[in-house]
């Protein structure tokens, strides 16, 4: 009787052990970040007897994204990616593997994730082709007339530029355009600041 009950028991062990599924079907929490936003991507009925592998397609995440989260290949059911920020847009396939106990694949699953563009701050001289910051004056008197344009992005939510001598701060929703500001004789820093509220 007991010797019935133990075979018993292992054929509904097996059943519920090594009768699951191989399915690479998986959500992301988002497709369409901006640059270092962290995404959770979650295994849709995940299986103790299949491992997950991740490829985020994004090694250059490894190389420069300060989040923490930025492994190019994890393991695991549930994983956390933040892709790679830069002032385009970028795509990246994102790809599951799920892996038999021997390591090799049983199912495949990929998905598109596009991010935003991060905001970029360039400016140039508009009168200038050579993009020279510097005029040396002939007179004590003398001042420089500077004509700057936005040379970044141009679908950004504000542009701000402090001309760095204390004069008022150019703020607006669109991108500076032939900008003139005057300087007098010195060293100045100027800022420009380009901010997207997303």
């Amino acid at each position: 009787m007991r010797l019935f009950f133990l075979a018993g028991f292992w054929a509904v062990y097996s059943i519920v052990a090594f009768g699951q599924t191989c399915d690479a079907s998986f959500t992301a929490s988002q497709t369409n970040p901006c640059g270092l936003e962290q995404v959770t991507f979650t295994v849709i009925n995940p299986a103790s007897t299949f491992n997950y592998e991740w490829d985020f397609g994004d090694p250059q995440s490894e190389v420069d994204n300060p989040s923490g989260t930025n492994d190019n290949v994890l393991f695991g059911a549930i994983v956390d990616h933040a892709f790679t920020a830069s002032n385009t847009s970028d795509n990246y396939t994102v790809t599951l593997n799920v892996l038999n106990a021997d390591g090799t694949i049983c199912d495949t699953e990929t998905v598109q994730i596009t991010t935003k563009p991060a905001p970029s701050a360039v400016l140039e001289r508009a009168d200038d082709p050579d993009n020279s910051f510097q005029n040396c004056p002939q007179t004590l008197s003398e001042t420089f007339q500077l004509f700057m344009d936005n040379a970044g992005s141009t679908s950004a939510d504000m542009y701000t530029i402090n001309w760095g001598d204390g004069s008022m701060t150019f703020s607006s929703s669109t991108p500076p355009d032939d900008i003139e500001h005057s300087y007098g004789i010195g060293n100045f820093v100027l800022t420009y600041t380009v901010t997207d509220n997303s």
